[in-house]
């Protein structure tokens, strides 16, 4: 009988040994260190700001010994470029090009599936504004499709996210560099302040670029010379909206300007934390809870991420790039989606 019972306590031992490894294996595993590199931006513009504050914030939340190093490239386009080739676990993304990237849309070659949406709403969204110079006598780009005019249209440098944006605007309008030419008129890709230098000095008619709120270099501009900003009609904003993933219910607001009177609708997009599949579903939830949870240190970061709203996050799902696993768990937990 004692045989027996010693027999029935070894077991019994044996298989508290063997739960207790279990149990503890997993958190073990998860307590191991990493090193994560989060994409941002050109060292001084605010993404680099932006991702220096997420870093701060999610780097306590990090298993001890833990890394979290901010890159200062690639940018809008670049960044999810640089998930894909696993030189980045994270990235700060502007919305539709994650889109472009999910979907393999131009300037993509090949769809990329393994995006994921993180954390999203970050900032006041950009838009897309049409600047015309008054002296031009050109009304609207839809005057200028119509009447074919000799309009000199100045973008971003080729790659920029900015130049992507003009094209597929134009392109909605029926204008193409082609056509333009044959009008008499020119599209060109320039750097920023060269573009800006070409509708001061009267080189150029048209400039198509992002805006940020009262982003200096165009309130610069509005200031020094005579511009509009031209409403891009309805019916191209919901185009846009549902091939591309922009927001097609913002504006540039009154006043935000010199010489805006009243708000001009337009499309836009904000931007969002991004990664892919091969993050850890831990790791994506500890990022997302961080950074979800710290909304006023990341507006003492950046004035631009005061607005940052962590009910609405988990919105970006809804254009298209599927939520990770593990800031789904986040999100409903907090339940802020079913």
């Amino acid at each position: 009988m004692r045989a027996k019972n010693s027999k029935v306590a070894i077991l019994v031992a044996c298989l508290a040994v063997m739960t207790m490894l279990v149990s503890f294996s997993a958190p073990a595993a998860a307590q191991q260190p990493t090193s994560i590199r989060l994409a941002s931006f050109n060292i001084g513009g605010s993404w680099y700001i932006w991702a220096s504050a997420i870093a701060s914030i999610v780097r306590p939340n990090l298993p001890q010994g833990s890394s979290i190093d901010v890159l200062p490239y690639q940018g809008g386009i670049g960044n999810p470029m640089l998930l894909a080739k696993g030189k980045a676990d994270i990235a700060l993304s502007f919305l539709p090009c994650t889109v472009w990237a999910y979907k393999g849309l131009p300037p993509y070659k090949k769809a990329d599936k393994e995006l994921r949406s993180l954390v999203g709403g970050l900032s006041r969204p950009h838009r897309i504004g049409v600047l015309i110079r008054k002296k031009s006598g050109i009304k609207s780009l839809a005057e200028v499709a119509e009447k074919h005019m000799p309009a000199r249209i100045v973008t971003a440098q080729r790659g920029a996210t900015g130049q992507a944006v003009s094209m597929q605007l134009l392109s909605e309008y029926g204008i193409t560099p082609e056509k333009l030419e044959s009008w008499g008129g020119k599209l060109e890709h320039l750097r920023m302040p060269v573009a800006v230098g070409r509708i001061k000095d009267g080189h150029a008619d048209i400039i198509i670029h992002n805006v940020g709120f009262k982003e200096p270099r165009f309130s610069e501009l509005a200031l020094t010379t005579e511009i509009f900003f031209d409403e891009v009609p309805a019916q191209i904003r919901a185009a846009m909206a549902q091939k591309y993933g922009y927001q097609d219910n913002l504006a540039i607001e009154k006043e935000e300007f010199r010489g805006v009177t009243k708000n001009v609708p337009a499309l836009g997009y904000p931007t969002s934390l991004i990664a892919d599949t091969k993050l850890s579903n831990e790791l994506a939830y500890i990022i997302t809870k961080a950074v979800c949870e710290h909304p006023k240190e990341l507006g003492q970061a950046h004035s631009g991420l005061k607005v940052f709203d962590p009910t609405k996050a988990w919105e970006p799902a809804r254009n298209g790039v599927p939520l990770h696993p593990g800031a789904i768990k986040y999100y409903k937990e907090k339940g802020l989606m079913k």
